[in-house]
């Protein structure tokens, strides 16, 4: 979405907010019923929850029965989130039954962070929808955004009944979500605390875990809950089932990052998947489908469901399985599976700065031992931007996150860059990075930027990914490997790959706030650190 369609995005918000809804780009062929503002009861464990719904369902005569989709709000909305798409599926010869997950607004109970009593609700949705209404108890799917994505995911395992999924912006590891590579998600994680304040009655443990994981206390304790909510804990029992699975995400998504998506994707054994990969952060990409825009996401989930359910043909089960849209181009990558066979990885060397020369990305590794030295501290200039509000206007506007390379600190940062590329080259997959440091504390955090570093030195962020140790050895070189938030973008022939390693992004918790220096070691019998890129090929390669 460029600036136009920004503009539009704005006004249709606007509209939204005053009552009114666009014009439907489809128009549906049955007259539809709506109940509204009912309870479903639930119970688990003893105890009894009430969870507030609606439903539409299409008029028709002589008992005939309609395909369902369960829709669970996304965290922080309700039932009414999906109304626009709802009544549309509806119209169109589907039930559609939404619901506010337990805690949230009017449905009782406390927020169980898609717990087992979240399974148990579901099910119970299942249960009214197919006996209040004209629901065909054999063609039963789940679609939703974020939370209501995640129970999707986690219900395909739970309940049978379940016949395929579509998920929105939803999680494959809540553990991995919160504290990948050891580092916590600060920004995001404390929007989750307080989003789930606001809007209904959190668990007290949900605070208390994420209190833990910023104070390294209870980690393993911590992650065993969020196994329980992760659906790639029931990949053995999903596989089993082998329903068709449709994962959407988008590249900016810095709440569940893009990796996790790519590995559940590339773990499912059905033939019957797909994985679209979008521009946006955390759940924008499908916005524009809630408020009644012409939207890619919702189109698609339409002509999922009317395929499985009725049997009506489209081209998206005619295209590839895997779809990436390219961050700073209009162009869309299909891949057949994933991982492809399509994808050349390039291995970059680093190469240590000198007193007459600056780190480079080689072609072979250094081999003479040399060694660089940065201090802990806040920005360096290498950053990701401000948090939420660059990677949004960064994935829907021309607005790109820069920096001058002479402007980074070399005090609080190391900076490669490459020879410039002969030819232009597609970025598509997941960055890897291996380094060796040596840390003079017991903690200690680093962030990689990929860039692309034009002629004039101005360097545009790729990607980046973090990494932190909270049990180092002081004095002790050990090999740190990170994967990069993975990412489709063209670099333009003439162009350099310049990377940039600190210690500091006020998207994460730092582990320490003592002061603290890091030694980068190149060369000698092990130390070889490489930057790998994933490049798009030709097939076979």
């Amino acid at each position: 979405m460029k600036r136009s369609a920004m503009a539009s995005f704005v006004v249709c918000l606007v509209l939204a907010g005053l009552g009114f809804s666009p014009a439907r780009a489809h128009a549906g062929t049955y007259e539809i019923e709506f109940l509204d503002d009912f309870m479903v009861d639930s119970s688990y464990g003893g105890e009894t929850v009430s969870l507030s719904a609606n439903v539409f369902w299409p008029k028709a005569a002589n008992g005939i029965k309609f395909p369902a989709i369960i829709c669970p709000s996304s965290w922080g909305l309700n039932e009414h989130e999906y109304t626009v798409q709802a009544k549309r599926f509806a119209e169109e010869g589907y039930v559609v039954f939404s619901y506010t997950p337990r805690g949230f607004y009017k449905s009782t109970g406390l927020i169980e962070v898609a717990g087992p009593e979240d399974m148990a609700d579901l099910s119970a949705c299942i249960d009214w929808v197919v006996v209040n209404a004209p629901a065909d108890p054999d063609r039963i799917g789940m679609a939703g955004i974020s939370y209501g994505a995640g129970i999707s995911l986690l219900g395909s395992a739970h309940d049978e009944r379940i016949r395929t999924v579509f998920s929105m912006s939803g999680w494959a590891d809540i553990g991995e979500a919160l504290y990948g590579a050891e580092t916590v998600r600060l920004v995001w994680g404390e929007i989750l605390l307080i989003t789930g304040k606001l809007t209904g009655d959190l668990d007290p443990i949900v605070n208390e875990y994420f209190d833990d994981l910023l104070h390294d206390r209870s980690v393993d304790q911590v992650l065993d809950w969020a196994a329980v909510r992760s659906p790639s804990s029931y990949l053995d029992t999903i596989n089993r089932r082998g329903i068709p699975i449709y994962i959407s995400q988008n590249w900016g998504d810095e709440l569940f990052q893009p990796n996790a998506e790519m590995d559940l994707y590339s773990a499912l054994t059905t033939r019957d998947k797909r994985l679209g990969l979008y521009l946006g952060i955390h759940a924008t990409a499908e916005l524009g489908g809630l408020l009644g825009i012409p939207n890619e996401v919702w189109a698609n989930a339409h002509a999922w469901f009317d395929y499985w359910f009725k049997g009506l043909d489209s081209p998206l089960l005619h295209e590839p399985r895997v779809s990436m849209h390219v961050k700073n181009s209009d162009e869309v990558l299909y891949f057949h599976d994933w991982p492809s066979r399509e994808i050349v990885n390039q291995s970059y060397y680093l190469g240590a700065r000198s007193l007459r020369s600056k780190g480079k990305l080689q072609a072979a590794p250094q081999l003479s031992p040399a060694v660089d030295v940065i201090r802990a501290g806040f920005e360096s200039g290498a950053t990701t931007g401000i948090p939420v509000l660059s990677p949004f206007f960064e994935a829907h506007t021309e607005y790109e996150v820069k920096v001058p390379v002479a402007d980074i600190d070399r005090a609080l940062a190391v900076v490669y860059t490459s020879d410039p590329l002969p030819s232009t080259r597609m970025i598509a997959g997941i960055p890897t990075l291996e380094i060796w440091v040596e840390p003079h504390d017991t903690e200690f955090e680093v962030v990689a930027y990929l860039y692309d570093v034009d002629a004039r030195g101005i360097a545009t962020l790729i990607t980046h990914g973090p990494v932190s140790d909270h049990d180092a050895t002081p004095g002790q070189v050990t090999k740190v490997s990170l994967d990069l938030v993975g990412a489709a973008y063209k670099i333009r022939a003439g162009h350099r790959i310049g990377l940039a390693i600190d210690t500091f992004d006020a998207e994460y918790a730092v582990p320490t706030l003592e002061p603290y220096a890091l030694t980068f070691h190149y060369g000698g019998t092990a130390a070889r650190p490489k930057l790998t890129v994933p490049y798009k090929g030709t097939s076979g390669n």
